[in-house]
């Protein structure tokens, strides 16, 4: 069975050519109007950030985007969204913070799990951070504020955070701050869930170590979901490396007949449940371990224009149906690994799968971010690779 993993990162803003510009604003607490300071201020996945003055106030400055997710984030408070045009640069904006309530805090509290990282953590880290050695380099320096509830009778962990998880990255060379909103992971669907905000610092080592996270960065980037995506926008598919080929998906029937007849040799024998021989029961246990559905690829590469469109003058459209495979050529011997329930990585060119959830179509702006990030599925080495470990901001330029 396949394990699909939807990770969102919740990051929508367009490089656009402008020039410098400057934000200002004032953040107070919504019920008594109070000014406060320390709030964090930043561009939704990015390094472009700062935090508000003693007296609430705040000026983001030199940076080139017009249209963009600011994200207000403090203990305390509930994390606040508020998506930036550039009518906003005009007037000085007034951010009003929801304080956290007291009371399902307190209901939360009484249903986590005893002792959870302990006994959760790794599945957390697994699904948040990822697998593979660059995971391994990573490091939540504040884990025990992960709180976890795991509910026995559906199958689903789920996972919350009183405060934004620190997260140092000393393979990409980043102090991550991941305002994390949602967490989960089903059991039974073997599908794992997680959104959030992420602000980018840089760590400091020295020059030298500059040099050799640039270079992680670099290849990190290369065939990645943010790399495809400004290819896509650049109708540069091919100069990037990159294949597409459609991919049909169709129901296993076979495995559904074999369900059917195994599940009528199953009789009660003085009282036991047990399994009618058969000369077949080899056959009939090989095909139930096949995925419920089969995948056939097309073995033409398509054009981009096929299923890329202009929108805007800023914006590009990605519509298609049913499956999109995507190949990124140029990129060899990478570790893959298909089931977050596997111990074991095997190394291959990287190969994965793209589906819409909902509306056949998303749209994409100059820098990879994308609109609407809830409706794009990943499979196959984006399932797993796509995770904090790899995560670049969205500001990251290749050198």
């Amino acid at each position: 069975m396949k394990f699909l993993i939807l990770s969102l990162i919740f990051s929508s803003f367009i490089f656009v050519g402008f020039g410098q510009q400057t934000l200002k604003g004032k953040v107070i607490d919504e019920s008594t109007g109070k000014e406060l300071s320390a709030v964090s201020v930043y561009i939704n996945n990015s390094s472009i950030g700062t935090t508000t003055s003693v007296t609430g106030d705040f000026v983001l400055s030199n940076f080139s985007v017009n249209k963009f997710d600011l994200i207000f984030s403090s203990i305390g408070y509930e994390t606040y969204s508020i998506n930036i045009v550039p009518e906003n640069f005009l007037q000085t904006l007034v951010i009003k913070l929801k304080q956290k309530s007291a009371e399902m805090d307190a209901v939360l509290v009484q249903s986590y799990e005893k002792d959870g990282w302990e006994k959760w953590g790794k599945t957390f880290v697994d699904n948040l951070i990822g697998i593979g050695p660059n995971a391994s380099s990573c490091e939540i320096v504040n884990n025990k504020v992960v709180k976890f509830v795991f509910d026995k009778k559906n199958q689903i962990l789920t996972a919350y955070a009183a405060e934004p998880l620190i997260i140092k990255n000393k393979y990409l060379g980043y102090a991550l701050s991941y305002d994390l909103q949602t967490f989960s992971v089903n059991f039974k669907s073997k599908m794992s869930f997680f959104s959030g905000y992420p602000f980018f610092t840089s760590l400091d080592r020295g020059e030298r170590k500059l040099r050799k996270w640039k270079a992680q960065r670099k290849y990190a980037y290369e065939g990645s979901v943010l790399h495809f995506l400004r290819s896509i926008y650049r109708n540069a598919l091919e100069q990037e490396g990159f294949e597409i080929r459609v991919l049909k998906r169709y129901a296993n029937f076979e495995k559904q007949r074999v369900k059917k007849i195994y599940k009528s040799m199953m009789v009660i024998e003085e009282g036991n449940l047990t399994m009618k021989a058969s000369d077949s029961m080899n056959y009939y246990q090989k095909i139930l371990k096949e995925s419920d559905s089969l995948d056939y690829v097309y073995p033409n590469i398509i054009r981009a224009d096929s299923v890329a469109y202009v929108y805007d003058s800023t914006t590009a459209g990605l519509s298609f149906y049913d499956f999109l495979q995507v190949t990124h050529a140029k990129k060899k011997n990478v570790p893959v690994k298909h089931s977050t329930f596997q111990t074991s990585l095997s190394f291959q060119q990287p190969v994965s799968t793209i589906s819409f959830i909902g509306e056949k179509n998303i749209l994409i702006y100059s820098n990879g971010s994308y609109y609407d990030p809830t409706n794009l599925l990943t499979e196959g080495y984006w399932g797993w690779s796509e995770k904090l470990c790899n995560l670049l901001p969205i500001d990251y330029k290749v050198e």
